[in-house]
């Protein structure tokens, strides 16, 4: 399959599944074909340039074939470990806050210290393990006592693991439990939601999530420059109302939040009644007005002169695009972002094992106690591919489409085909905005 871009300027290109990559063209010479399609209509444009590329005997069949089912093991490249399912914010639009329709909501189990010994003694005492932890809740750094026994196992083990933990950040005011993590040199990624934040992330304690989170970042830029630069972020989602060109503006002006690397997100907006609240016809026309009005910015700016919160709205996308493998495949991979136990396995306070931490209760892989199932982990596969792959073996998208498998289930089973074509209705805008804004800047670049 193929589809024709154009970029700000008006020049046109070419995006061919088969080979995963763009071609510029001349208008003229396109003027005959729909703007996608099969890839044999490109040898309409010119026969020289489609045989260039293609030989004779080339079967584009390939891309139809299902992809085969890969395995796991119980080694995975990221082990993300659910401490405890308490926390001590109520966040109105949090996953776990009530609002969402096949989610737990936030309560007081526990990761056991049994539990956790088994994890330490199943996973890092052979010569192949995880080299990535990461810790999550709840509120993680409420098991600050678990976390802290876990990584002086670990060392006394003379492993090398990088750790990882998601904070609202409230407990990182006490200096001893900051301390460790800096010590430590964890990656924190810090929530925080710029113009929106004191209006659903709450405290329980009655305080104000802001203030507390601007003496952290102050306290920890003037005391480890270096380690803030290098292994903090922020966490930002974007929820309704939607204020993105001024939540850019806010970013790149304010005297903390400029300094720091970001991650940026959008809310879920599906099954949940926190949308309820909002006109999302709406909010999402206003969204696409200021992701157009900010990717001319991004697009005219040297990546040196851009802040980080463009940087993280733009290239970290981008880079699906940017870092596409090109050529002919021998065989299909597999659409979307991961294989089931491999890059993530999620072990939740009851040391079941999920695929991450954003399935719920999806499809269990095992468990600390009886290992990784490998019929689960081939069931997974099946029945996704029983539901999307028709819709993506036809999709002109399909080498390069990073869907996650939690966009498609409702609570623990898998969602109707409507729900699956809406689903890839929006991912073909947004790809079809990130090649538009790829070309341009592109152009601009390679001038």
């Amino acid at each position: 399959m193929y589809k024709i871009y154009k970029s700000r300027a008006g020049n046109s290109y070419i995006y061919d599944n088969v080979t995963n990559n763009i071609y510029s063209v001349d208008k003229n010479d396109i003027e005959s074909l729909p703007e996608m399609g099969e890839t044999a209509l490109l040898e309409k444009i010119d026969s020289k340039f489609y045989k260039s590329i293609y030989s004779d005997d080339i079967d584009f069949s390939i891309l139809r074939c299902r992809p085969k089912v890969e395995y796991s093991t119980d080694m995975p490249e990221v082990l993300v470990i659910e401490l405890t399912q308490q926390c001590n914010f109520r966040c109105e639009y949090c996953v776990y806050s009530g609002h969402y329709f096949y989610e737990r909501k936030h309560n007081s189990k526990d990761m056991s210290d049994v539990l956790i010994g088994q994890i330490v003694q199943k996973f890092f005492k052979s010569k192949d393990y995880p080299k990535n932890v990461s810790f999550y809740g709840g509120e993680p750094l409420l098991k600050f006592d678990v976390i802290e026994k876990f990584v002086h196992s670990i060392e006394n083990l003379g492993l090398d693991v990088d750790f990882f933990i998601t904070t609202n950040g409230a407990l990182l005011t006490d200096k001893s439990i900051l301390d460790f993590i800096v010590s430590h040199r964890f990656h924190i990624n810090i929530s925080f939601d710029g113009l929106n934040n004191d209006l659903y992330r709450k405290r329980l304690d009655g305080g104000i999530s802001s203030i507390m989170i601007e003496s952290v970042i102050k306290e920890l830029l003037e005391n480890n420059p270096k380690y803030v630069n290098e292994r903090v972020k922020l966490s930002v989602t974007l929820t309704p109302p939607y204020r993105l060109y001024d939540n850019a503006k806010y970013f790149e002006r304010h005297s903390i939040y400029s300094k720091l690397n970001m991650l940026v997100n959008t809310v879920n907006i599906e099954d949940n009644d926190f949308i309820y609240n909002f006109d999302m016809k709406e909010e999402n026309k206003r969204m696409r007005e200021d992701y157009l009005k900010l990717a001319d910015y991004f697009i005219d700016t040297e990546e040196k002169d851009l802040s980080y919160f463009l940087k993280a709205l733009f290239l970290r996308p981008l880079l699906r695009i940017e870092e596409r493998k090109m050529g002919i495949p021998s065989e299909m991979n597999r659409v979307g972002c991961c294989i089931p136990g491999k890059q993530r396995l999620y072990i939740n306070t009851e040391g079941d094992y999920y695929m991450c931490e954003r399935v719920g209760n999806y499809s269990k892989l095992g468990s600390v106690k009886e290992g990784i199932s490998m019929p689960c982990v081939i069931a997974v596969q099946n029945e996704i591919d029983n539901l999307i792959w028709e819709k993506c073996s036809t999709c002109y998208l399909s080498r390069i489409c990073n869907f996650c498998f939690s966009v498609f289930r409702e609570g623990n089973v898998l969602t109707s085909k409507e729900r699956v074509n809406r689903i890839c209705n929006r991912q073909k805008e947004w790809f079809d905005f990130l090649f538009y804004v790829f070309l341009s800047k592109k152009e601009l670049e390679d001038k």
